[in-house]
């Protein structure tokens, strides 16, 4: 599979479509969750990267629009890696994209 950049990735089905697999291993994506726009699916997102990857992901908001939403993996002292973006869904899945692209999927 081609690696993608999240830092230019859309809400919507093609990132849902990317995150099923990389994520969570499922090859069958007829009908994905909305990951990258329901913030239940994102939480879902977030807990199987840290279940993973065993390091801590945080995400919210700050005070900077367009792209308030962030999300931050910490892998240790200074070393974070940060998406931001339009909403906290699309944060979570820009991120879980950068982190399987780097660190390997399935």
């Amino acid at each position: 599979m081609a690696k993608s950049n999240p830092y230019k990735m859309s809400a919507g089905p093609s990132l849902d479509a990317l995150i099923h697999p990389q994520v969570f291993g499922k090859d069958d994506c007829d009908s994905c969750p909305c990951y990258s726009t329901d913030p239940k699916w994102a939480t879902k997102v977030k807990a199987q990267l840290v279940k993973r990857f065993k390091y801590a992901i945080t995400s919210g908001e700050t005070n900077q629009p367009p792209q308030r939403f962030f999300a931050r993996w910490e892998t240790g002292y200074s070393t974070a890696t940060e998406v931001l973006t339009t909403s906290e869904p699309l944060a979570i899945c820009c991120l879980g994209i950068l982190i399987t692209n780097n660190h390997g999927y399935k």
